[in-house]
């Protein structure tokens, strides 16, 4: 091969290695990359989470407001606690 074949060569796989760098970059660090898919797949993880977190402690609260609205000792309870109210006779004793 001649000096001119060789350098036209090194020149063209110079030319294919930084465009395949390019597009290798592109996709593992730009925008929509593979870098930025695993983030935002740590990140779903986290809110689904979250949201089961949320979801139970919404459960324990509607709970709690059915057993305050219907049972009578806790309606009780509440009032005693919350509203310092007694029963007739009764002497409320506060501890500091």
């Amino acid at each position: 091969m001649s000096n001119k074949t060789e350098n036209r060569l090194r020149l063209i796989l110079i030319f294919v290695i930084i465009i395949f760098l390019s597009l290798a970059g592109f996709f593992l660090f730009g925008n929509n990359g593979y870098i930025r898919l695993l983030q935002l797949k740590r990140d779903v993880t986290t809110l689904n989470t979250q949201i089961d977190k949320l979801k139970a402690e919404n459960v324990k609260l509607q709970n709690d407001i059915h057993k305050i609205q219907t049972d009578l000792f806790e309606i009780e309870k509440k009032a005693r606690d919350k509203g310092g109210l007694s029963k007739k006779g009764e002497k409320i004793l506060k501890f500091k």
